[in-house]
């Protein structure tokens, strides 16, 4: 198994942070908020949140009797409209204090503070894995491969996988250029510093899909009013 990069291991002390300054009152526009969309390209309403909820239940035809397990919860934005229709969820992530916000703003549900590739579950205990905007946090591809093997490892056999918001490597100069020109250098540098983000070519999912057995579909983002939504897929594996 591949252990955090220092890439990784600075984006979660961001992370971190983040969550330790949670406000007193907390429902999804400030879930959604910890959850990082709430300024820049990143930014995300909360009607449009809702919207692409929806779109990934419709997708994966998420019911009432499944088992929902997010990889790379945060603070529990996109878990929190499936919890609140009475669903079974579960999350993992590697932030403590945003995991502690998930367990008070979602009871009810399961949450462990984990590693994408090492997954605390026994093997094929879900009928649906979602991992939203969470792949372009990864040091390379090893990385994001294990992870994806952990998740069709607890994925039952006719489970369904969403990985969401991903990177497309194909329009990287573009989007770096985005950002650069939307927030300014000396802004951008001052936010973001040696970070940096993983881009992923579609083809790369297609053949990790492959080598597990699973069928792939790759749709383009499209979410209102997100402006990074341009630069980004969606990938479902069943």
């Amino acid at each position: 198994m591949k252990n955090l990069g220092e890439n990784q291991i600075m984006w979660k002390s961001i992370w971190e942070k983040k969550g330790a300054n949670a406000p007193e009152n907390i429902g999804l526009p400030e879930l959604i908020a910890m959850d990082g969309f709430d300024s820049g390209a990143s930014r995300m309403s909360t009607g449009s949140w809702l919207s692409f909820v929806k779109h990934v239940m419709g997708k994966l035809n998420i019911n009432k009797i499944d088992k929902v397990l997010e990889i790379g919860c945060g603070a529990g934005a996109f878990l929190f409209p499936i919890y609140s229709a009475n669903i079974k969820v579960f999350g993992i992530d590697y932030s403590k204090s945003l995991v502690q916000i998930c367990q008070q703003a979602m009871p009810g549900g399961v949450f462990h503070v984990a590693e994408a590739n090492r997954l605390p579950f026994g093997d094929a205990g879900f009928d649906v894995i979602i991992s939203n905007s969470v792949f372009h946090y990864f040091d390379g591809l090893r990385y994001a491969e294990y992870s994806i093997r952990e998740m069709s490892r607890v994925l039952k056999s006719k489970g369904r996988m969403a990985l969401l918001d991903i990177n497309d490597a194909s329009r990287k100069q573009e989007y770096e250029s985005f950002r650069m020109a939307s927030l300014g250098r000396k802004r951008y540098e001052l936010l973001y510093g040696e970070l940096t983000h993983q881009f992923y070519e579609k083809e790369w999912f297609r053949s990790i899909a492959d080598s597990l057995g699973l069928e792939c579909e790759i749709e383009n983002q499209s979410i209102e009013g997100y402006d990074n939504s341009g630069f980004r897929y969606n990938v479902y594996l069943r």
